[in-house]
This record gives structure tokens, sequence and C-alpha cells, in this order.
């Protein structure tokens, strides 16, 4: 129901707003993430990050992308049942 209703809402927006609450969504969970992490951990994000950007690699931040959340759950639920299937026959 909710996701219907984001649908929904997200549909009557324009690309104007959804851009500036899709970095907004980026900056708030990277903020998030960034909190939550060891100096450690931080230290090897950006190495590895850094290792990424050295070799060629980008991010690119589509807006319009958007994963129906029914499609994930299926997603991992098929994975889960792949990984048990794997462990009973002992491989």
């Amino acid at each position: 129901m909710f996701c219907t209703q984001q649908n929904k809402l997200m549909k009557k927006l324009g690309m104007k707003k959804k851009i500036e609450l899709s970095w907004n969504f980026l900056y708030k969970i990277t903020e998030a993430v960034m909190n939550k992490f060891s100096k450690e951990d931080k230290e090897a994000v950006l190495q590895l990050g850094s290792m990424l950007y050295n070799n060629g690699m980008k991010y690119e931040h589509v807006v319009d992308l958007a994963i129906p959340a029914k499609q994930v759950r299926s997603k991992a639920t098929e994975l889960e049942a792949q990984k048990e299937e794997i462990k009973q026959r002992g491989v």
C-alpha cells in the first residue's frame, strides 16, 4: 500500500523536484552511514573508493531508476531459496 502511494506521488513530482529529493536522500544516507562506522572502516572505504576511481570507475546517479520494493523482496526470497537448496545438497 505504501509503495503504491509513494509511486503515485513520485509520478506527480516534476523532474527538478525528483532530482532535488534524490540528491537529498544521497546526502542524508551518506551522512548516516559515515556516522555508523569506525575510523578504520571509513579509511578503508576511502582507500577502496580511491582505488576504483583511479582505475576509471565512476558513479552515475540516475534519478528515474527505481526498483519497486516488491521486486527487491522477491529477488531476496529467490536468493535465499537458492542458498538453502545449495546447503541441502551439501555443495
